[in-house]
């Protein structure tokens, strides 16, 4: 006689609900009991007791199941626990005809932050003999004291960069890292957009890139996948090139 599923029970302690700018996230945990150890993770994602990727969170219809995650909990085999995870349901995350999308096909990922410097600075913006102001990156004006003489120790001031943050899928399949990691440390030569922001030739650099290993379970099938993150650091002073056509 085949091991069958025995009992499914809820962990009604342990459903966190919160809410960000993303939209409303749920958890949901599950004890599943075995009558032997031959039970594997497909036989619970088709149990009726297990949520199927696509259903409405209890109480929310605007929220859909987005991952079931069952681990064995127990050295027998006999216990395993399911972590079921919702989102805001969207485009991305559930089509219209209730089927989930793969991680792959869901958009990118925006973020927005500031990277902080410490510069000295021994120039100021000025003016040439004509009135004309100095051009942005190139400040002329030689930062003395009353006595004309630098100071000592010499002026500091902070310098803060935008970042933009994208993070994206890939398909397991269609993954090389090579194809990422040859642009790290890397200019823009060309005026170019991203995420909306207008960033002139050298202004922008390709600061980090992180891969991460992923995978996502639908209909009892492992997808592989890979959550890859550029972080563009944006300088308006335009970088400072260390070898020759760096862009």
């Amino acid at each position: 006689m085949s091991d069958t599923i025995k009992l499914v029970t809820e962990r009604m302690v342990e459903r966190p609900g919160w809410e960000d700018s993303e939209g409303r996230h749920y958890d949901r945990s599950f004890h599943v009991q075995t009558t032997g150890p031959a039970i594997t993770p497909t036989d619970i994602f088709n149990h009726n007791s297990i949520p199927d990727i696509g259903d409405n969170y209890p109480g929310d219809a605007n929220s859909a199941c987005t991952k079931v995650s069952p681990k064995t909990a127990s050295a027998d085999g006999c216990h395993w626990h399911v972590a079921v995870t919702y989102e805001q349901r969207t485009s991305n995350i559930i089509s219209t005809t209730g089927d989930a999308l793969q991680p792959w096909d869901q958009s990118p990922v925006i973020r927005f932050g500031f990277a902080a410097y410490r510069v000295t600075r021994d120039y100021a913006y000025g003016e040439d003999d004509e009135g004309n102001p100095d051009t942005q990156g190139n400040p002329t004006a030689v930062i003395e004291n009353s006595a004309g003489d630098p100071f000592d120790p010499p002026v500091m001031e902070e310098e803060v960069n935008m970042l933009i943050i994208i993070t994206t899928n890939v398909e397991g399949a269609c993954f090389y890292p090579d194809r990422y990691t040859d642009y790290k440390n890397t200019l823009n030569k060309y005026f170019t957009r991203v995420a909306g922001v207008s960033i002139a030739a050298f202004e922008g650099k390709m600061r980090d890139i992180k891969m991460e290993p992923q995978q996502t379970v639908i209909a009892g099938i492992i997808n592989p996948y890979w959550e890859v993150t550029f972080e563009i650091e944006v300088d308006r002073a335009t970088h400072k090139r260390q070898i020759l056509d760096q862009g």
